[in-house]
């Protein structure tokens, strides 16, 4: 995996999150729940300040994040792709729209946004990987 996350609770509500990439780069959190999206978006804006593509990148943090699920990329589109999980639960990136989802199955959406809003302040995808 091209990042490592960690989130501890330190007291009722409060929280620590880390980020960790391959090559040392550390980045982390303190404070309520939201400090866990906000220390995978961190992640992300990172991703993107070394020069790596949106697509890339969100696929890069989403599959670091969520690494226990099966993450595939489209054959026919290799810049789109699925990550899967437990229940029906997916995250997916549709290249050509370039629309993101998150969704708890084929048809209901928690978050649905085309990919240049990852960069937006307080995204709430980033929130929403939490939640799943």
């Amino acid at each position: 995996m091209l990042w490592t996350f960690t989130a501890k609770e330190l007291s009722a509500g409060h929280y620590y999150s880390e980020a960790r990439r391959y090559d040392g780069r550390s980045l982390s959190r303190d404070g309520g729940e939201d400090a866990i999206g906000e220390t995978i978006q961190e992640a992300y804006m990172a991703e993107l300040a070394l020069g790596t593509h949106e697509f890339e990148a969100s696929y890069d943090v989403t599959r670091s994040f969520l690494w226990k699920w099966s993450a595939r990329r489209n054959t026919e589109n290799p810049n789109s792709w699925v990550v899967t999980g437990p229940l029906d639960k997916c995250v997916i990136y549709n290249a050509e729209t370039m629309l993101l989802r998150v969704a708890l199955c084929a048809d209901v959406s928690t978050w649905q946004g085309r990919i240049a809003e990852l960069a937006k302040p307080n995204c709430g995808y980033f929130h929403e990987l939490v939640r799943l």
